[in-house]
């Protein structure tokens, strides 16, 4: 999965990042049918979360799994650079 590392939306001193919905359904469906999931993001920083995603009225059953699930938290935390993933690894990319 190939997540954003940008946070802040140009002129206008709102913040964004992953909306966390849009990883978590699709990454638990992914972990449930069997497949082996990397993270990664154009700068290999923890990737920043949209603050708007995070409101209760947005919370998902997955993101609920997602806040007690450490292991996807810290491979969001510290995803791999993009330039040093060979796409030829992998039988698909997927960008929530």
């Amino acid at each position: 999965m190939i997540v954003t590392s940008h946070e802040d939306m140009e002129n206008t001193g709102s913040k964004t990042g992953l909306w966390l919905g849009e990883f978590t359904e699709p990454y638990y469906i992914f972990k449930e049918n069997g497949y082996e999931v990397d993270i990664a993001s154009p700068s290999g920083e923890k990737t920043p979360i949209d603050p708007l995603s995070l409101l209760t009225k947005n919370i998902t059953p997955s993101n609920r799994k997602f806040n007690n699930d450490s292991v996807v938290r810290k491979a969001l935390e510290s995803p791999k650079k993009l330039r040093d993933i060979d796409v030829q690894d992998y039988d698909a990319l997927f960008f929530p």
